[in-house]
């Protein structure tokens, strides 16, 4: 514990390691009480650490995320909410805007280089132990995570280099039927490549001052990414990004012309009865319209998965329907999802196979004709057409990465990944990671580590 604090504080400092120290980690009161003590340290000794040559060395070469950092959290605190649309005339990030909150002239500069004096300390401490590691010839490993929350700074800041109207996910597989959805926004590509991937570079080059190695959480992403509409709550329905859609021309070259049949939620009353049995009606009246005989559409207010849980809800409070508010909304959802094409909402001439198509009755009520091309369209697009692509878009983004720093970048390649992977990754000199209980091999239960390429890491 530094000798420059109070004994009082210090005090303080015991008395909670004391009361926090217990088997289960309770985040928000340990969070809660470091910042309130960090609080007070600071009011103490504020003049002396922002006038200190270190802290102006570190705050110039790191004013350019720091600031922007410290106003979104000032901003985030005051108007108790990172969703940045709650903010008023702060929602829309200017330069200009910043220098005024962030003037050591504004009302608001205490707290702001409050969140400073805070990164500051940070920086010191893990140069520290880097330092300490680096001696002792231990190796420290840093994470670059796939994606950044969709409320954060980089996407108030920067929000063209974001895709936000979208979330990144996975599609199905052996452990969620449904796919993943993570939340966080796409990348833009093509505005990142307008200043050589800039922001990229900016991170690698602040890991790089810490760390030996680094993880590329989902490498995958740097090939291809799992794109959903932000309307999305589940994975199923989403679509590689970048990739080579199927075109409308193509498919009227093999005959396939009732694009309503292939790209809206395809919904009998046979289905309805199937599914939710005696309560089909009612389910049929709140949810649906009958758009012809039999077949019924989603309403305007019910045709995203988000509005269909909002709705789903409202329904409930006021039902004498008794039923799972879970298994409804899944019967729902699978309703909404039967459908053998996604329509590309940026181009309605381009189309996407759902995953697992054949599981639909979308598909399974097509002629035998029909059910062929799309098959072989199917398994044209999720495994052949786009390996070419894939390819080229890891080449022009993953080498920005790796000329960035000094460090050793390892990518995690777990899991099934198209066949252009790791030859990228081998003629890049990337390493790859394996985990001996998650092995890649079809048939094995445990990964043998003596089998293991030398350029990987075993975990």
């Amino acid at each position: 514990m530094s000798e420059n604090i109070q004994e009082d504080i210090k005090q303080e400092i015991r008395e909670a390691r004391v009361q926090l120290d217990k088997k289960d980690v309770d985040y928000e009161a340990a969070m809660a009480t470091k910042l309130s003590i960090a609080k007070k340290i600071f009011a103490r000794e504020k003049e002396s650490i922002l006038n200190s040559k270190s802290f102006l060395e570190f705050f110039s070469e790191n004013q350019e995320w720091l600031k922007p950092y410290a106003a979104f959290c000032f901003l985030r605190d005051f108007f108790e909410t990172s969703d940045r649309s709650q903010w008023g005339r702060f929602s829309e990030f200017s330069k200009e805007k910043l220098e005024k909150l962030v003037s050591k002239e504004s009302l608001h500069y205490e707290v702001i280089s409050f969140h400073y004096y805070i990164q500051f300390h940070l920086h010191l401490q893990l140069s520290e132990a880097a330092e300490y590691a680096r001696k002792k010839g231990v190796v420290l490993k840093g994470d670059l995570p796939i994606g950044v929350d969709r409320n954060s700074v980089d996407t108030w800041v920067y929000p063209n280099l974001f895709r936000m109207n979208t979330s990144t996910g996975a599609p199905p597989d052996y452990f969620d039927k449904n796919g993943q959805n993570w939340g966080f926004p796409t990348y833009n590509w093509e505005e990142m490549s307008k200043d050589n991937y800039g922001w990229w570079r900016a991170r690698l080059t602040q890991m790089g001052k810490y760390f030996t190695a680094y993880r590329i959480d989902h490498i995958l992403g740097f090939f291809r990414i799992w794109e959903l509409p932000d309307h999305a709550m589940t994975g199923l329905c989403g679509k590689f990004r970048p990739s080579i859609p199927i075109s409308q021309e193509e498919l009227e070259s093999e005959g396939l012309w009732d694009f309503n049949h292939l790209t809206q939620p395809y919904i009998g009353q046979e289905l309805l009865q199937e599914k939710f049995g005696a309560s089909w009606t009612i389910i049929a009246s709140t949810f649906l319209n009958e758009y012809q005989k039999g077949f019924y559409e989603f309403k305007e207010e019910c045709n995203t998965e988000k509005k269909i849980a909002s709705v789903l809800k409202s329904f409930l409070e006021t039902s004498m329907l008794v039923k799972s508010e879970e298994k409804l909304r899944r019967k729902l959802f699978d309703l909404l999802q039967n459908v053998a094409l996604i329509k590309d909402p940026e181009d309605l001439r381009k189309f996407y196979p759902r995953f697992n198509i054949e599981d639909t009755t979308s598909f399974k009520d097509l002629d035998q004709h029909s059910q062929n091309v799309l098959k072989r369209l199917y398994y044209d697009y999720y495994f052949q057409r786009q390996e070419g692509l894939w390819r080229q878009n890891a080449l022009k983004t993953l080498p920005v990465l790796l000329n960035s720093s000094n460090m050793l970048a390892c990518g995690e390649d777990l899991g099934l990944i198209p066949s252009c992977v790791h030859p990228v990754m081998q003629e890049l000199g990337l390493v790859g990671l394996r985990i001996q209980r998650m092995p890649s091999e079809p048939g094995l239960e445990f990964g043998i580590p003596s089998q293991y390429s030398y350029m990987t890491v075993y975990m």
